[in-house]
Formats: C-alpha cells, structure tokens, sequence
C-alpha cells in the first residue's frame, strides 16, 4: 500500500497524523514543539521553503507550515506524551537528592539530567532524519559510496541536529553572540 507524500515537507508520508498525511519526522517535531511549548525564529523572514530535498528544515517555518496545512495541536493525547517525563530509575538512584545535598550538586545533577535527556532524543531523532532516505529504519543498510552532494547534505543535517541538541541542552548558548557559537 502506498502511502501519500508528507503535507509538510514532501518525504515519504506514514499515515495520517494529526488530521493530515505526515511522515514521522514531521510527527514528531511537531509533538515535541506543542508538548515542550517550544518557540523558534526564523533567520529567514519566515520565508523558508520547507522541502525534505532542503536537508534540515528551519524549526519555525516548519512549525507554521506543520500549523497552515492543518495539523491539529488538539489532537495531542498529552496523557500519552512521554516527552519532558524521561529519567531513568538507574540515573535516579545515584543521583543525590537535593535536599541532603548543596544547590550547586542539585543545579549540576539537573544540568546533567537535561542534557542526557537530550541527547536521548537526538539519537531518535537521527534515526528518523537518516531512514528519509527511502531505506527502512528497522534494516542495516550494507554500506555503499556515497556522492560529494549525498555527504555535504549529510553534514548539513547533523550539523542543524547537533545545534538543536546544544541550544537545548544548555540554554545560556542560545544568549551568546552569533561570532562566540
């Protein structure tokens, strides 16, 4: 069975998601955005045209489009959403409590918390972005040459996931000046 193109970015679409035809990429950033209560800018003047063949897409034109071509933000079932709720038992248990411990060790362990969390969502993330290419997420693709343009592409999104990682992980990034990043 076929299923139609993405409504936002034009991959290969996954279903019906939120009223509309989406592939999972574009589910799930949306999810998180609605969930996580997230607000992007665009260094475009809202003007981006968001394509999957554009590589990484910018957050706030995607969001809009996500928005315009009729995703429902009530449709969200937040009582099933897991996003912002992820600590493991384990990382728990070594974890000292803030309470028997200095504010400093409390900061530091929440700072920790964040970034580990993050980092789990990348690794997901990844998934989703790199199995857009037409291959199965579920499959170990044998591994073949791959084109100048097929790398720089390549380079491109993990550069943008990378960044999206960092300005999550630690928020005074986001405060620095453009020529300190």
């Amino acid at each position: 069975m076929m299923m139609n193109p993405c409504v936002v970015c034009l991959a290969h679409g996954n279903g019906k998601h939120f009223g509309v035809d989406a592939c999972r990429g574009c589910t799930a950033f949306f999810r998180r955005t609605v969930v996580n209560k997230r607000k992007y800018k665009c260094s475009e003047d809202d003007t981006c045209d968001i394509e999957k063949s554009e590589g990484v897409l910018c957050k706030k034109c995607r969001f809009e489009k996500c928005l315009k071509m009729g995703m429902k933000k009530e449709s969200i079932q937040n009582h099933r959403d897991i996003y912002g709720r992820r600590n493991p038992p384990a990382l728990k248990a070594i974890l000292p409590s803030p309470s028997t411990s200095s504010p400093q060790i409390a900061v530091s362990t929440s700072i920790l918390s964040t970034i580990k969390r993050n980092y789990s969502q990348l690794e997901n993330v990844r998934v989703v972005v790199h199995s857009m290419e037409g291959g199965s997420m579920f499959l170990k693709p044998a591994p073949r040459g791959q084109t100048y343009k097929e790398t720089y592409r390549l380079l491109l999104r993990e550069f943008y996931l990378v960044a999206d990682w960092i300005s999550n992980s630690f928020p005074h990034f986001t405060e620095l000046p453009t020529s300190q990043k």
